[in-house]
């Protein structure tokens, strides 16, 4: 057998899953759905990886959030997955 080549990696940080706690709290929680609401208002054809770049939270955050907002009726999508944009519902 031939020598083995070694190649080593250098990591900023470690992912430990056993360690990891979520950013999101019951205290932020209400805080990020009205983030989400009030960007919305403001341009209501904003997608939901832009919110998630500008709240700093992943884009499954954003679908979870969205997902609640929806099932309380306080948000809604109108037209097509493409070319459609959110309402806000009061």
């Amino acid at each position: 057998m031939g020598d083995l080549e070694v190649i080593l990696f250098e990591c900023d940080h470690i992912y430990d899953h056993k360690n990891y706690r979520a950013r999101t709290t019951p205290k932020t929680t209400p805080k990020i759905r009205d983030k989400i609401v009030t960007m919305i208002k403001e341009n209501p054809n904003i997608s939901k990886d832009d919110l998630a770049k500008n709240l700093g939270i992943t884009p499954d955050g954003i679908r979870y959030h969205i997902r609640i907002l929806t099932r309380e009726h306080k948000l809604k999508w109108v037209g097509s997955s493409k070319g459609g944009h959110w309402e806000i519902v009061n």
